[in-house]
């Protein structure tokens, strides 16, 4: 497996939780970047079609 070139969480604690645990697996330290945040995108999750595309960024330019 290869190692990634940076391992960066947001600043919402579960995120810190999960860097901790994976920086631990791969020797690397975790990296804390403000402004990086979680979206909850409903019925279009693990979508990536035009159409839910479109609906995420009129919904999230609101």
């Amino acid at each position: 497996m290869s190692r990634p070139a940076l391992l960066a969480h947001s600043v919402a604690i579960r995120a810190y939780q999960t860097a901790a645990v994976v920086a631990a697996e791969l020797d690397m330290v975790a990296h804390e970047v403000a402004g990086i945040h979680e979206v909850q995108v409903g019925e279009l999750e693990n979508r990536n079609d035009d159409e839910a595309v479109a609906e995420f960024n009129a919904t999230y330019s609101r």
